[in-house]
C-alpha cells in the first residue's frame, strides 16, 4: 500500500470515529431527554484507565560555549506504565470527579558522544564514544473535574521530573 492510500484509510477511519463518538459523547443517544442525576458517562469512564506501553525517546542535544563543546544522540528504547482514576457518584462533593493520574517511563540504551577538550589541541569532534544511558520520567497529577454529563473541565496540579544517568 502506498503512503497516500494509508493516509486516506487513516483519514476515513478518523472521521468515522469522530462522527460516531460525537453523537454519543455523553453516553446517551441523540433522542435522550436528559441523563439520570448520577449516571456514569464517557468523560469520567475515559479517566479510569491502566496502561502499559512500549516507548522510545530520541536523545539529541549539543552544548555550546563559543562554539560546540559536546553532543549526544541516539534512540533509547523503554516502557511506560500509567494509572488514571476519576470516581463519580460519591456522597461527598469533594470525592466526586476527583482526578488522580500517575505515569512512569523508563528508557535504557546507548548514545553516541562527540566532544573535545576545553583546553588544548583537538577541538570539537576529536573525542568520540558510545555511552550507556538510563532515563526515568515520573508524572503525578491531582485535580478536580467540574461540569456536566456532556462537558467537563478538569483543573489539576502536576509534579513531574526526569532523571538521567550514564553508565
Amino acid at each position: 500500500m502506498t503512503r497516500a492510500a494509508l493516509l486516506a484509510v487513516a483519514s476515513i477511519c478518523g472521521w468515522a470515529l469522530l462522527l460516531s463518538s460525537g453523537a454519543r459523547a455523553d453516553g446517551y443517544g441523540p433522542d435522550s431527554v436528559g441523563a439520570p442525576p448520577c449516571a456514569s458517562n464517557y468523560i469520567v469512564d475515559s479517566n479510569n484507565q491502566i496502561g502499559v506501553d512500549y516507548k522510545t525517546v530520541d536523545v539529541g542535544y549539543k552544548e555550546f560555549f563559543q562554539g560546540p563543546l559536546d553532543s549526544e544522540s541516539g534512540w533509547l528504547p523503554g516502557f511506560g506504565v500509567s494509572l488514571s482514576i476519576m470516581p463519580t457518584c460519591k456522597a461527598s462533593w469533594f470525592l466526586n470527579n476527583l482526578y488522580f493520574n500517575f505515569q512512569f517511563s523508563s528508557f535504557s540504551g546507548h548514545t553516541d558522544y562527540v566532544g573535545g577538550p576545553l583546553i588544548g589541541p583537538g577541538g570539537f569532534g576529536s573525542i568520540t564514544g558510545r555511552d550507556g544511558a538510563i532515563v526515568r520520567d515520573y508524572d503525578f497529577r491531582l485535580g478536580k473535574g467540574f461540569g456536566s454529563q456532556v462537558f467537563m473541565i478538569t483543573h489539576f496540579l502536576e509534579w513531574a521530573t526526569t532523571n538521567g544517568t550514564e553508565r
